[in-house]
């Protein structure tokens, strides 16, 4: 992965996120009135998504310096016992 391709990624990355906290929001306005059931089912695959997004990357890999965010998607990605070829 050159550098440019995981900037790529990462700033991809931050513009999901943007994309889904403005989801959130809109929804949060949609569900005025509401109840707090419909909202929190409405809410509900955002907030799976933004918890998954954080817990491998943390607050996002653009907040970081290019060797600790290289590190972080290296942790996230690999798993034990995986076949990884690197060059």
């Amino acid at each position: 992965m050159r550098a440019e391709d995981f900037f790529g990624f990462a700033k991809r990355q931050a513009q999901i996120r943007a994309e889904m906290e403005q989801d959130i929001a809109d929804i949060r306005e949609e569900y005025k009135g509401r109840s707090k059931t419909a909202l929190g089912l409405a809410l509900m695959p955002f907030g799976r998504e933004l918890g998954d997004m954080k817990r491998l990357y943390g607050e996002g890999l653009d907040v970081q310096s290019q060797g600790e965010s290289f590190f972080k998607l290296f942790q996230a990605r690999f798993v034990p016992n995986g076949l990884y070829l690197l060059d």
